[in-house]
């Protein structure tokens, strides 16, 4: 009695998990072919024969801080925002690589970086990785995964085989928008057709003083910074880095490397230029896109 039970059991589990499983491949199918992330959007949006100017590339500063419409109108130039907030430099060297290994070419990568990365990057995956969980079979993004996950559950290691693993853990992440774009495969989660986000023109303060900025004294010596500029130098690149702008506070940075810095941590002073002290508002970001697009002129006229 007890056989038949257990033969029986086996039976709706396996049922279960390949019902599971299949679930799992339709909503992968489905981010793959939406624009949804970052990641599909780019291929799902522009042929890789179409090279860029430029991408830029960060975190939500490198989203909200920089215009990349903005940009080409001033410059006659093709670029695009490929930055995700919520996310370190490990992840943005990410999908730099999802960028080339997708078969498109740039001249210049323009990375927006933060402090947090100024000096080292923790290995831990980032809130928003998940969104390049669709792209997991490719042996780039698997490799990510592998070598910074931790803990006995391991979504992502185990997703590659059995995908319902990393479904089921990443339900209201991947599951129920892969669902969402069955009906809307075209819509673009905080980012518009250029890969740009804006936030409101909200104040800081009301009071729209000029701020009397704080220096603080910064060094740029990580290590990953270096492979990054690897990277992309074997791929006929070219790396930036882009300080953008912070409410009320200059940086003065040591940068140790050979590698094209711009500085705008206080090129802004008005209240009125932020959505909080880290993010720019619209106002700001049309601002500040004008100023980064005087310094990379020089770039683009070599």
């Amino acid at each position: 009695m007890m056989k038949k039970f257990l033969i029986q059991l086996s039976k709706y589990f396996l049922i279960i998990a390949l019902i599971a499983n299949l679930l799992a491949l339709m909503s992968n199918f489905l981010l793959k072919r939406s624009s949804i992330f970052k990641a599909s959007f780019l291929v799902n949006n522009f042929e890789p024969e179409q090279a860029f100017d430029y991408f830029i590339i960060g975190s939500s500063r490198g989203l909200t801080s920089i215009g990349s419409e903005e940009i080409d109108q001033k410059l006659t130039t093709k670029g695009i925002n490929l930055s995700q907030d919520d996310t370190g430099l490990p992840s943005q060297l990410l999908m730099a690589k999802h960028f080339f290994e997708s078969g498109f070419q740039s001249s210049y990568c323009i990375l927006v970086l933060d402090e947090p990365d100024f000096e080292h990057s923790s290995m831990q995956i980032n809130d928003n990785d998940y969104r390049m969980a669709p792209y997991l079979q490719r042996e780039y993004i698997y490799d990510y995964f592998r070598k910074r996950e931790r803990g006995i559950i391991r979504p992502y290691t185990l997703g590659k085989y059995v995908p319902a693993v990393l479904y089921a853990y990443y339900n209201t992440e991947l599951f129920i928008p892969s669902l969402f774009t069955l009906f809307r495969p075209n819509y673009r989660h905080r980012f518009d057709k250029y890969g740009n986000y804006t936030y409101p023109d909200n104040q800081l303060n009301t009071q729209n003083e000029l701020l009397k900025p704080i220096q603080i004294q910064k060094n740029i010596s990580n290590p990953l910074l270096h492979t990054f500029e690897e990277y992309l130098r074997a791929k006929g690149c070219q790396l930036i880095l882009y300080v953008a702008p912070y409410q009320g506070r200059e940086l003065i940075i040591q940068n140790e490397f050979d590698i094209p810095l711009i500085n705008h941590s206080s090129i802004l002073l008005e209240n009125s230029d932020f959505y909080d002290p880290i993010h720019l508002n619209n106002k700001g970001k049309i601002v500040a896109s004008s100023f980064l697009a005087e310094e990379l002129q020089p770039f683009f006229l070599k």
